[in-house]
């Protein structure tokens, strides 16, 4: 049999394979050759010769029609591809499933008189369901990205109707291909499979549940702000299946069984993150807000992982995906309680090595810093209040720190912008009757600090601004910058003016006794206007506050972690990877 050398067409192939794509309408044509070469010769395809494009599309419907499964047509770059539109046309408005398999051109050469070559990108996009451009495979996460956007497109094939798709694939000059080694059998690819908790998938979905029921470690991951959604359901789940359920302050799930590992997962080692690696992942409501070294662990690892989205969107955040169930949380763990085997419960093996990373200990005294001011801040918040958190630090360091009952957590990090938290937040305050309470750094405010005129904002409304004249996010990173006024934005401004000169009664502090002294004035629910408390910290010293309360955390897996941190956050992380490097080599 025939192989292909080109990486993409030895992933395209198999994955045709996996989804049972048996018959090709071929188009003679020079970019798709090595792909034509080795179909033809393996016995699992049925190929067809069919010179004329247009002809092409229109044989391929017949066959679809006839044969009630998807087939493949595939052509050369530039004008070849345009004769398929007619038959693709028609097959769109029949929802007759087709793969428009297209070669083409190094896309680095778009618009730079290639010879055969025209945008390819999207071309079809009015008359197929799914349209993927696939990258040449050159790389880990090339590869990644090629499985990732073949099931996207196969996975649309018959996704609540059928109807055509498109796979556009750049085929690089031929002297790059001896660049790739040859192969005997065609590597094995992941193919996701999507569920709907119906009749339809009883089969499938029996052998979930006892895939789950077999499993040792399951880790539910709860994104943000999950709103009206019965937590009775998850708490029945973990009671049942061996699981641990985190989610980060703005995830709002209030039950014994969440954990928040947001600030365990930054500080367990490599050396022992295996332990904690789950059999299964189940994600629902979106990913993680700030719980980046969890997710990065994960896509560097193997697990199962089950994504519940109500839209079926193949939404691969931990580079694990294997299936997709597209129905609502509710009817997720409704079903899996409902059908979990008699006798089962949660032995809490798993859930207990999480909670015992989760209970770090702050075994030092907290300075005066952006850390005292959040955290005290936050042991007396009232109950049953609003917080927003602007992104980054503000977030960070509350996941150390737990909530008041009943408090809601909002957070601007669908896509993490400086910009407009604070409007945000006094939306929120407008439309509420509670307190409502924001944790927001020197450059998100100053960014957004027009909205303090907004006429809607009410005296329920309590600023806490953490002013350490610059972007601290940046004196986070290992090596501080030589040049705080570029990279970390360095500035001598105040909010005090501004705020009292749009009615906000306005409180300050640059030291532990001046913050004491104000913070009762500042949470106080009587006040008769919106309030803004303005805490003056120090760069430094806020960057070593940080990095002690991670110290901390990470002393129950290594007692040189302090010093460790201390060699990091002076020569940074990179200069260390280079030095373990040179010495195992």
């Amino acid at each position: 049999m025939n192989f292909p050398k080109y990486r993409t067409f030895q992933l395209l192939i198999p994955m045709l394979k996996e989804f049972n794509i048996r018959h090709i309408v071929i188009s003679p044509g020079s970019r798709m050759r090595e792909f034509v070469l080795a179909v033809e010769e393996d016995p699992f395809f049925t190929t067809y010769d069919v010179t004329d494009e247009r002809s092409a599309s229109y044989f391929a419907l017949g066959l679809s029609q006839q044969l009630n499964e998807p087939v493949v047509i595939t052509c050369t770059s530039s004008t070849a591809t345009t004769n398929y539109v007619p038959g693709v046309t028609e097959a769109f408005y029949q929802n007759v499933p087709i793969i428009v398999l297209t070669g083409d051109r190094d896309p680095y050469m778009l618009g730079c008189q290639e010879d055969q070559m025209i945008n390819q990108v999207g071309m079809y996009d009015r008359i197929v369901r799914k349209s993927v451009t696939l990258p040449i495979v050159r790389t880990q996460a090339d590869e990644w990205y090629c499985e990732r956007l073949l099931n996207e497109a196969l996975l649309e094939l018959d996704h609540h109707k059928m109807g055509p798709v498109h796979i556009n694939v750049p085929v690089p000059a031929i002297i790059y291909w001896n660049d790739d080694k040859p192969i005997t059998e065609y590597p094995k690819v992941k193919r996701i499979c999507r569920y709907e908790i119906s009749e339809k998938y009883q089969v499938e979905l029996s052998k979930k549940v006892n895939e789950l029921a077999s499993a040792k470690k399951i880790l539910v991951l709860a994104g943000q702000n999950v709103r009206n959604f019965d937590v009775r359901l998850l708490e029945e789940f973990f009671s049942r299946y061996n699981c641990t359920v985190h989610a980060e302050h703005m995830g709002n799930i209030e039950s014994p069984c969440k954990l928040n590992l947001a600030g365990c997962s930054e500080v367990i080692p490599e050396d022992k993150f295996d332990e904690f690696v789950p059999d299964i992942l189940i994600s629902f409501h979106g990913t993680m807000a700030i719980t980046r070294r969890l997710k990065e662990g994960l896509r560097t690892k193997t697990c199962q992982h089950w994504l519940i989205d109500e839209a079926g969107g193949v939404i691969d955040a931990y580079k694990n995906l294997t299936d997709i169930f597209e129905c609502t949380p509710e009817e997720f763990f409704s079903f899996f309680n409902n059908n979990a085997p008699k006798g089962i419960n949660n032995n809490k093996e798993y859930y207990n090595k999480w909670l015992t990373a989760s209970k770090g200990n702050i075994d030092f005294t907290i300075p005066f810093s952006n850390v005292y001011a959040i955290g005290n801040f936050i042991k007396q918040m009232p109950d049953n209040s609003n917080l927003h958190l602007s992104i980054l630090n503000s977030i960070r360091i509350s996941q150390y720190y737990q909530l008041p009952k009943g408090t809601k957590v909002y957070a601007n990090v669908g896509t993490d912008g400086i910009d407009g938290c604070l409007s945000s937040f006094f939306g929120q305050a407008a439309s509420s009757s509670c307190e409502n309470f924001i944790i927001v750094g020197d450059l998100s405010f100053f960014y957004d600090m027009s909205s303090l005129r907004i006429k809607h904002n009410k005296a329920n409304c309590h600023i806490l601004l953490i002013n350490n004249h610059g972007g601290n996010e940046f004196y986070q990173q290992p090596i501080m910058p030589t040049t705080p006024q570029g990279l970390g934005a360095s500035h001598q401004d105040n909010a005090k003016a501004w705020a009292e000169s749009v009615g906000f009664n306005y409180l300050s502090a640059s030291s532990s006794e001046e913050y004491d002294k104000n913070i009762s004035k500042f949470i106080r629910s009587d006040n008769k206007q919106p309030v803004l408390f303005e805490v003056f910290t120090d760069q430094i010293k806020d960057r070593e506050t940080v990095f002690a309360l991670k110290s901390s955390y990470r002393r129950q897996y290594d007692d040189n972690a302090a010093l460790k941190d201390a060699v990091k956050s002076v020569v940074g992380e990179n200069t260390i990877k280079g030095i373990k490097r040179f010495f195992h080599k």
